[in-house]
């Protein structure tokens, strides 16, 4: 199982991966032997791979691929080999080819969610279909697609689908907007790409994210003083988190196209 930029950090600083030990590199030894875990945080529920069990009172480092969840009573033997699959040519940098398998895979857990009435990434966790955590599955998934410049309507129908069938948390739903939000600008609707991450402003105002998708799309649209527009507009508000972000979309390339 991989830790999602979301998830809080397995170090136990209280803070979430993507601000914590999300760039340290871990050197641990592992093996593909899964062990039952006795930690006292999951009571045995969760199996490890590696050469140490988790300690503490949470599973550390399964950053590096150490934990995955056990297969429950609905485990799909199937959709588990193509997910295997998917993920060695993700991770093998080889997104084009993993996209069909998470597009299976991930339809599958929609469809099975629609049937059992399942609104949550957590509930359908609990039917132990896949040796991994949905939400990391989806979050994979939604990488490869900002990465594809194929099939966009195939690939804007299966977000539409997961957001009309899942009760997401604010970042979680953010995430998914923000790749539809890009799809529909490739193709080449752009108001309405426009208009789905304000909508989700008017709710969330200092949403760093959804300002960094707007000043992205806008630019790779090449409608700059769009752009520029939203970067003035983001970093016009106070206290406003992660504006270092904001400011990395400012290198040596925005300066010489706008002008300021």
């Amino acid at each position: 199982m991989k830790i999602g930029r979301n998830d809080s950090c397995p170090c136990g600083s209280g803070k979430k991966y993507k601000k914590c030990c999300i760039d340290k590199i871990l050197n641990v030894k592992t093996s593909n032997q899964s062990k039952k875990c006795d930690c006292p945080n999951c009571g045995g529920k969760m199996n490890y791979v590696g050469s140490f069990p988790p300690t503490n009172n949470s599973h550390p480092f399964s950053a590096i691929g150490a934990i995955r969840p056990p297969r429950g009573k609905y485990f799909n033997k199937k959709i588990n080999d193509l997910y295997l699959k998917g993920e060695t040519l993700y991770y093998g940098r080889r997104e084009t080819e993993a996209l069909d398998y998470y597009l299976k895979v991930t339809n599958y857990l929609i469809d099975f969610a629609i049937k059992k009435n399942i609104k949550t990434f957590k509930k359908l966790d609990e039917c132990g279909i896949i040796e991994e955590l949905v939400g990391n599955i989806f979050q994979d998934f939604e990488i490869i697609i900002l990465n594809s410049k194929e099939r966009l309507k195939e690939l804007l129908d299966y977000v539409d689908r997961l957001i009309v069938n899942f009760d997401m948390e604010d970042e979680d739903y953010l995430g998914t907007i923000r790749v539809k939000s890009d799809l529909l600008f490739k193709l080449k609707k752009h108001d309405d790409g426009e208009k789905i991450i304000l909508d989700y402003l008017e709710d969330h105002p200092k949403a760093t994210y959804a300002y960094i998708e707007l000043i992205d799309n806008f630019r790779h649209a090449g409608n700059y003083k769009k752009a520029k527009y939203y970067y003035d507009k983001a970093m016009s508000i106070k206290d406003l988190e992660d504006k270092d972000v904001i400011e990395e979309r400012m290198d040596d390339w925005y300066k010489e196209v706008w002008v300021w």
